[in-house]
């Protein structure tokens, strides 16, 4: 195969789809299939540096009818590898969900290792990835578990709290997200949930909303973070 970056799937990698699910969709030790996924080329700008190989580890947010809406390096060894890999993801195409009309948005992470020669990407555990988050790779903003003391919580400029439902009875919905150090919205999840409509609805509001970018001692950095939100039961 004589294209410039080599794609190698199916490896021994195995992927966690989260979902706030229906019974039709992946369960955890199931794979996401990719259908189209063009490699990310390796990074124009560092072919002149002394750089022949690199990674990066991208989380992404697959809709139902399989295309991505989100694709964030959660870690990469420079921020070219990252950007690369970010814009290749955001074209690939996954299977849709077995019944797209009732199925939510799941959850993916992949890495790609670059190198001069070829590239291999490979499917990984979302749930696992978590652990190595608070340590970020070369020049990307590092990702906080919780502010340091004295530091102020990033406040919500844009953005509205989900309305409660027509005739439902309502409920909470636990979700979990990053701010990135722009102060938008990364890879929210809904974690605890009995519900899907409501599970929807809390997801569907946080990926609207827009916080002022977190910055510690001066310098940008990201921030994981949970909201519950508390859904009173509907007007009969």
């Amino acid at each position: 195969m004589n294209q410039p970056m080599r794609l190698l799937l199916g490896l021994s990698a195995l992927l966690l789809s989260l979902s706030v699910g229906a019974a039709d969709d992946p369960t955890p030790a199931q794979r996401i299939p990719l259908l189209n996924a063009p490699p990310p080329p390796f990074p124009a700008e560092l072919k002149s540096e002394p750089v022949y190989q690199g990674t990066a580890l991208i989380g992404c947010v697959v809709a139902p009818d399989g295309s991505v809406v989100d694709a964030w390096a959660l870690r990469a060894s420079h921020k070219a590898f990252a950007r690369s890999a970010e814009e290749s993801v955001l074209g690939w195409k996954y299977a849709p969900a077995a019944s797209p009309e009732k199925s939510a948005l799941r959850v993916d992470a992949v890495e790609i290792r670059f190198s001069t020669t070829g590239s291999l990407i490979s499917q990984t555990q979302f749930d696992a990835i978590k652990s190595l988050l608070p340590s970020r790779d070369n020049e990307l903003p590092p990702i906080l578990e919780s502010l340091p003391p004295g530091a102020r919580r990033p406040s919500r400029m844009e953005g509205a709290k989900p309305k409660s439902l027509a005739s439902h009875p309502g409920g909470n919905v636990e979700v979990e997200f990053f701010i990135d150090s722009d102060g938008r919205v990364r890879l929210p999840l809904a974690l605890r949930s009995t519900d899907r409509a409501l599970s929807e609805a809390a997801v569907s509001a946080v990926r609207q909303w827009r916080f002022e970018p977190l910055r510690i001692d001066g310098k940008p950095a990201s921030l994981r973070t949970r909201y519950t939100f508390r859904f009173p039961k509907a007007d009969s």
